[in-house]
């Protein structure tokens, strides 16, 4: 995966890896290849046992021997940088965490933890974990600083899922910064994780803002990584956005589904270090 930030590169597998185990449904949870398969009476008969109360049943009910479930929102988004190929990128986002990587659950991943407001990113090559903690003031623009943004709805454009599309451009005082086409109210959930991914990216350029370099601190640079780098977000969720600096993203596809919780579990034994 392409860097997102300062985030560090990631796997290429684009299989997604999803669920092994179906939520139950009058049998017993489901688990491709393996001895839960069965339905729960076919399960306890083969067993031998017999439980004579209900409590024991529910116990059975509440444990099952697979990974425990998640319900989550994945995205897929064909993502580039100037000069490098498209790659895909998968967001699986929770009411906790979102994760990003390219399908592949060996390989690197970068990890939002929502609640704490940190970024985890996971390079098994090195076993490293960079820790960015977004927790601190959020940038603002000094008074004298000039944003402009421009908001636009096409109701003769195509609708996606019944929702309509809106065109922003966000612009310093002399040039366009960076432009997106959003579908508001299009998996708010979605869309409220990614905004909090951009803070936590915020509040740390802020902390090294004094060691980069006064040539890259153009106007745009400050718009799109600490003044305003999400004013689409506050919006809709992005379908496509593109940047002057070469940057886009389009989105690919989406669903509704269950996923492993260990999906969002840190690597133990991995040496963890924040930036300096």
């Amino acid at each position: 995966m392409k860097s997102t930030g300062i985030i560090s590169p990631c796997g290429k597998s684009f299989k997604p890896q999803l669920l092994r185990c179906r939520p139950w449904k009058g049998g017993y949870p489901s688990r491709r290849s393996a001895p839960c398969t069965r339905g729960l009476s076919d399960f306890l008969n083969a067993h031998l046992i017999r439980y004579s109360t209900l409590v024991v049943l529910i116990s059975l009910l509440l444990h099952p021997v697979c990974s425990i479930a998640d319900d989550a929102v994945i995205v897929w988004y064909s993502e580039q940088e100037t000069g490098t190929e498209a790659e895909k990128v998968r967001y699986i986002v929770t009411d906790k965490f979102m994760r990003l990587d390219n399908g592949g659950s060996e390989q690197g991943f970068v990890l939002l933890d929502r609640q704490q407001k940190k970024i985890f990113n996971v390079v098994p090559e090195t076993q490293t974990i960079l820790v960015i903690d977004g927790n601190g003031p959020s940038p603002s623009a000094p008074g004298a600083f000039i944003i402009r943004e421009s908001e636009s709805a096409d109701p003769k454009a195509p609708r996606l899922h019944g929702k309509a599309i809106h065109e922003i451009h966000v612009s310093s005082d002399t040039e366009l910064c960076y432009s997106a086409v959003v579908a508001p109210g299009l998996h708010d959930d979605v869309r409220q994780a990614q905004l909090e991914f951009k803070q936590v990216l915020a509040v740390q350029q802020s902390r090294v803002l004094d060691r980069t370099p006064s040539s890259m601190r153009s106007d745009c640079f400050m718009i799109q990584y600490l003044y305003a780098p999400a004013r689409h977000l506050h919006t809709g969720l992005p379908v496509r956005e593109w940047s002057e600096d070469g940057k886009s993203r389009q989105l690919l596809d989406f669903q509704t589904t269950l996923v492993e919780s260990s999906l969002f579990e840190l690597p133990t034994g991995y040496r963890q270090y924040s930036p300096k």
